[in-house]
């Protein structure tokens, strides 16, 4: 089993007696989707010298280092 702060969920769905019914996707998943492409303005040059030549599974990856920095500063 993994780890990894996945921020609970989402957007969960209450049902009957505030008990949650469906989970959703995770936060997690939520900031890596809404993360920024490495080609927008700031982050294009933090990209670049982390790496990034833009292939699919790099960009995946990217998105998920994003996320986990999303949730670590929701720590501070």
């Amino acid at each position: 089993m993994s780890n990894t702060n996945t921020g609970g969920p989402a957007f969960p769905l209450v049902g009957d007696n505030y008990q949650i019914k469906n989970q959703g996707m995770t936060l997690r998943d939520y900031f890596a989707a809404k993360a920024p492409a490495p080609d927008e303005t700031w982050i294009c040059n933090y990209a670049r010298e982390r790496g990034y030549r833009g292939e699919a599974r790099q960009r995946a990856d990217w998105n998920y280092e994003y996320a986990d920095a999303m949730l670590k500063a929701r720590e501070a």
